[in-house]
């Protein structure tokens, strides 16, 4: 009896392989091929390869496609994580798998995958609690795989599938009052916070931060050709720039006042940047002076040699640490707001309908 489309391209991925990265492309033609029912953008999936703006590198990523017709592909659009595995390894490893992998889920992943050569298990991001286990000797029948695979599917990893549902409250996110029952459900949330805003505070550094400072030390180094050296610092919060050549003593007027010119100009310039200077210049010492890390650091100096964190890479890291636990204690301190009712609920549910107002106005929903 010949094999359908589907029945051959499981048999290719539960075929014993060398390496989990053999069945990385078969997947991928599970989820992007017409016959099988998935129906994503190939653009939309992405293997082996780091998620931009992260430092991860999942098996497989699923990406929402926008509005206009093309994937969004950042932490905050990836939608679903796969992990995979040879043999039938999560047959006696799934919890220890999952427990090393979860780092994977971005801040927008609903769903993570964990699959092996025998099965495929779904858990729902967050909480891991909704875990649906399928059998790849059951998905052959494409009403299985499509069953397993929907979250995933054309239809709803998309932006405007995932606002529909956030404005019909579909979406896992809620007011769940906290009490012996539901206890565990909340700390579990906020240590899953926690690694978001730790993860979305790091990718921030690289994605932002970074290429500000190369900007604004770029405009300020145009300027060190004519003026000389810069002595940047911050007084009271507020940037100050000073150049050599406009502290001579007995300066000339018109080099002065053309002095004082070029200052407010570069200001002005790098206004939107400047708070890279404040991240390198200010605060990044201040936390290298607190851990006792000796020299110079630096968001653009290398964070890690031989696997162990340099001097700015300590300083580096403590600064995404700090900055994610004064987020989260102010996020808690709302949270208890809320709940004691001392401020309206702004954070838990509620914001849902508002983000739907937002994303209309905006042309995104």
């Amino acid at each position: 009896m010949k094999l359908t489309k589907l029945q051959q391209k499981v048999a290719q991925i539960t075929e014993p392989r060398p390496s989990e990265r053999d069945i990385y492309p078969y997947l991928r033609d599970l989820l992007t091929k017409e016959v099988f029912g998935i129906r994503l953008e190939e653009t939309q999936v992405s293997v082996d390869s780091p998620i931009p703006g992260a430092r991860d590198t999942p098996d497989l990523a699923v990406f929402l496609m926008g509005q206009d017709g093309r994937p969004l592909r950042t932490p905050d659009h990836c939608v679903a994580v796969f992990e995979v595995k040879t043999g039938d390894q999560l047959a006696s490893k799934e919890a220890s798998i999952l427990e090393e992998k979860r780092k994977y889920v971005q801040v927008g992943t609903r769903h993570f995958y964990l699959i092996d050569q025998t099965r495929v298990i779904r858990y729902a991001v967050p909480g891991f609690t909704d875990r649906r286990e399928y059998l790849w000797s059951e998905l052959v029948e494409q009403a299985a795989l499509v069953e397993c695979m929907a979250p995933v599917s054309a239809d709803a990893a998309t932006v405007k599938a995932m606002l529909h549902d956030f404005r019909a409250v579909g979406a896992p996110f809620a007011d769940i009052p906290i009490n012996d029952d539901t206890r565990r459900q909340f700390i579990f949330t906020i240590r899953t916070a926690v690694r978001l805003v730790v993860s979305a505070v790091g990718n921030s550094v690289t994605s932002q931060v970074v290429p500000a400072l190369k900007e604004a030390n770029a405009a300020i180094e145009k300027t060190e050709a004519e003026w000389g050296a810069a002595e940047v610092s911050f007084s009271d919060g507020t940037l100050t720039i000073e150049f050599e050549g406009g502290l001579v003593p007995d300066l000339p007027p018109n080099r002065v006042r053309e002095y004082l010119a070029v200052k407010a100009d570069l200001l002005a310039m790098i206004d939107d940047v400047a708070f890279a200077l404040k991240v390198e210049r200010d605060l990044l010492p201040g936390y290298a002076a607190r851990m006792g890390v000796e020299g110079v650091v630096s968001v653009l100096s290398l964070r890690k040699h031989n696997g162990k964190l340099t001097p700015s890479g300590w300083a580096v890291e403590n600064f995404i640490y700090e900055t994610s636990s004064l987020i989260i204690s102010r996020m808690l301190m709302i949270r208890f707001s809320e709940d004691n009712g001392l401020l309206s609920r702004m954070i838990s549910n509620g914001g849902i309908a508002a983000f739907g107002a937002y994303a209309s106005y905006f042309g995104i929903g």
